[in-house]
């Protein structure tokens, strides 16, 4: 039987801090209450029990090990299952970090990221929680259907896998597969998975403001080669390029275009120059100032226009 840890229970007060309504009548008080006195962008999800987890950081994960703001206490969720995360744009996107079980939105298991609405039911495992914002704010949370943007292409698989099983043990220590651990580091610097699965995984970072967003894709690398384990070798190419970010009517992000079908290539591509970093010349253009780079070569590669120049990191 899976359970929420209680919001009253010492081992946890960290990690949820759920405001408890006992009646129905008291719920809707408390809720009139918290929908004039919460900020602008304010989110929380909603349980069946009553009970309230307020979105107050800019991450909230959610998952079986304690380290999660959200516990789940079952078998069917994995240890680092799941997220929330505040976009840029003040919308909220649901993140499934590959799990063996999945997470569903409305009863449809999500692939992507996902930009939530007001009332959408998540379920993981047997436990279910509304998303919930404010009516001003609600109404404010209606992604564009269809935008082309800057965009940062980071391919990653592994060509040498230790425990590739996601709950694999040994000892006393449970591990997690490699993709899982890649995309709570993609998660962890506001990356979005396209796709996570054991034979590969494709990040992307828009660029939609000031912020070129090349600190967070370097400290995402730098992350990535530190949580290789003796067993593993993971290969990391990285493109930037133009994307088209449409929205599904369940909200589910889909990023598409020819320099996204030109960055899924690239990973042959370093394997055939044994290189465990590569960048294009347009990538490798985008980090000047930021890290040290050297040229490999120069190559016609298919879906690149002409001949393209590639680099590596000098330093990490």
């Amino acid at each position: 039987m899976q359970a929420l840890r209680s919001p009253t229970s010492t081992r946890n007060t960290r990690n949820c801090e759920l405001t408890r309504a006992t009646r129905p009548d008291c719920a809707k008080s408390r809720q009139s209450k918290v929908s004039a006195s919460i900020p602008p962008h304010s989110a929380w999800l909603e349980f069946p029990s009553g009970e309230r987890q307020f979105l107050t950081e800019s991450t909230i994960s959610i998952g079986r090990a304690p380290s999660n703001r959200v516990i789940i206490a079952s078998d069917r969720v994995s240890r680092n299952h799941a997220a929330i995360r505040r976009e840029e744009d003040g919308t909220f996107s649901l993140i499934d970090f590959g799990s063996s079980n999945g997470t569903f939105l409305n009863g449809q298991r999500v692939g992507r990221p996902v930009v939530l609405r007001n009332g959408w039911v998540i379920e993981i495992g047997l436990q279910k929680m509304t998303f919930r914002t404010p009516p001003a704010v609600a109404a404010q949370g209606v992604c564009e259907d269809e935008k082309t943007v800057s965009c940062w292409l980071l391919t990653l698989s592994a060509s040498m896998i230790g425990c590739r099983a996601p709950g694999g043990e040994l000892g006393d220590k449970t591990f997690e597969s490699w993709s899982e651990r890649a995309q709570r580091i993609v998660a962890k610097y506001r990356g979005r998975i396209m796709r996570g699965r054991d034979e590969g995984l494709l990040a992307y970072w828009p660029v939609t403001g000031a912020d070129s967003r090349a600190g967070s894709v370097v400290a995402s690398i730098r992350s990535l080669t530190n949580i290789q384990r003796d067993d593993e070798e993971f290969r990391i190419s990285l493109h930037h390029g133009l994307v088209t970010l449409k929205a599904s009517p369940t909200g589910e992000e889909a990023p598409y275009g020819s320099d996204i079908i030109g960055a899924l290539q690239l990973d042959r591509f370093a394997s055939s120059l044994r290189i465990p970093i590569l960048l294009t010349e347009a990538a490798s253009c985008a980090l000047e100032g930021t890290v040290t780079t050297r040229r490999l070569s120069a190559e016609e590669l298919r879906d690149f226009r002409g001949e393209q120049k590639f680099y590596t990191l000098e330093t990490i």
